[in-house]
């Protein structure tokens, strides 16, 4: 169980954090071939052509608009409700709840399948967040604020149900 949560997360974290490196490439115009800005300094002397070249031109590889900090909050928030709400399906299933959604009931009895499942829509929901935060950031503030105020009542009365059947 241990280890297929730990390879949904490695997954789900490959999925959604963001490669840092091609915010530190630069195209080439004409070639396009890429250079790391570390080595654009040492091509340019070590290459007669590329030393030639006005590095100005260059400009580095869009990458997706950085977020705001109440955005990387809703972001973890949604990670933290996905995982509450794994934990409080198990809480009340353990204590002879039935699920109650026909979409996930099947899912339930397989935990790496579940937990992959609610790893999927906390990546999904970022990357759908992140997508509209790129024209509207509050917007996309919005539907984070919903997804997890959804999630957060889905996980009390997850726990509910499995206090009262104590």
């Amino acid at each position: 169980m241990l280890r297929s949560v730990l390879a949904a997360t490695v997954v789900t974290a490959c999925l959604v954090i963001p490669s840092r490196a091609s915010a530190q490439e630069l195209t080439i115009p004409d070639g396009g071939a890429m250079l790391t800005l570390a080595a654009a300094p040492v091509a340019a002397v070590s290459s007669p052509a590329l030393a030639q070249r006005d590095l100005s031109l260059y400009r580095p590889i869009d990458e997706p608009s950085h977020s705001s900090k109440l955005l990387m909050s809703l972001y973890v928030t949604t990670a933290v409700m996905q995982a509450l709400d794994v934990h409080s399906t198990y809480q009340a299933l353990g204590r002879g709840a039935v699920e109650a959604n026909p979409l996930v009931s099947g899912m339930t009895g397989h935990k790496a399948a579940f937990f992959a499942a609610k790893a999927s829509v906390a990546a999904a929901s970022i990357m759908a967040a992140r997508r509209v935060a790129e024209h509207n950031k509050v917007a996309a503030v919005l539907t984070m604020v919903g997804i997890n105020s959804a999630y957060a009542m889905v996980v009390a009365h997850n726990y509910h149900v499995a206090n009262s059947l104590r």
